[in-house]
């Protein structure tokens, strides 16, 4: 019944906040736990927003880029990090540039010029979806994990060493490293108006960890 209708962040955030999301999030979060859970999380949401009613096209192509998610044809881009990831690439990546957007989209431009990679930088990979791809929906995923009661060998976990350190430095669910995102989100917000919302889960079944999700809506 919904096949037609325009997507509204208010659908995403009610798949996200549902029992049936939370509970495959759980779950989730222990046979995941040694992987980057993007794709599974991207996978997750279509596969309930199906349920809902909704068209859904996986990583399909559309004007010369694909796109994570189509869903009745808003095209979708999804990205996911760890929150030191805030403290150890987004900070002193827009701290090198003085927190100047613009110097950013140039780099951005003359690598791609040159033909060289960027995968391993957190603000170009996501100015890329954002400022070139253009997507209608950004979802931002953040993962905050208190490693430091683990009741699992963290060996088999995702970027444990760097959550480790991170956990005795900042803590967990760390309110300066999120400050530092809503800093970056802004300077996005010069090159490309949004709407954006917010929205939490919170699992502990091997250890403490919150999902932190940024939906950014750029049909304003």
């Amino acid at each position: 019944m919904d096949g037609q209708r325009r997507l509204q962040i208010d659908d995403l955030k009610g798949v996200f906040l549902s029992d049936e999301y939370r509970a495959e999030l759980e779950d989730l979060s222990c046979y995941g736990a040694h992987i980057k859970q993007e794709r599974p999380m991207c996978y997750l949401l279509a596969k309930y927003l199906k349920k809902r009613g909704f068209e859904v096209d996986l990583e399909k192509k559309e004007e010369n880029y694909w796109y994570d998610l189509i869903v009745n044809g808003a095209k979708i881009e999804i990205k996911f990090y760890h929150e030191s990831d805030l403290m150890y690439r987004l900070e002193k990546e827009m701290k090198r540039c003085n927190w100047d957007i613009n110097r950013l989209v140039s780099e951005l431009n003359s690598r791609n010029v040159k033909r060289k990679s960027y995968s391993w930088n957190m603000t170009l990979m996501m100015i890329k979806d954002i400022l070139f791809k253009r997507p209608d929906i950004f979802i931002l995923i953040i993962l905050s994990r208190d490693l430091r009661k683990s009741k699992v060998d963290l060996e088999h976990v995702c970027l444990s060493e760097d959550e480790l350190k991170y956990n005795k430095n900042r803590g967990f669910n760390n309110k300066l490293s999120f400050e530092s995102l809503q800093k970056f989100l802004k300077c996005i917000r010069i090159k490309r108006n949004f709407i954006w919302d917010y929205a939490r889960i919170d699992v502990s079944k091997i250890f403490p960890s919150s999902y932190h999700l940024y939906l950014c809506d750029f049909r304003v």
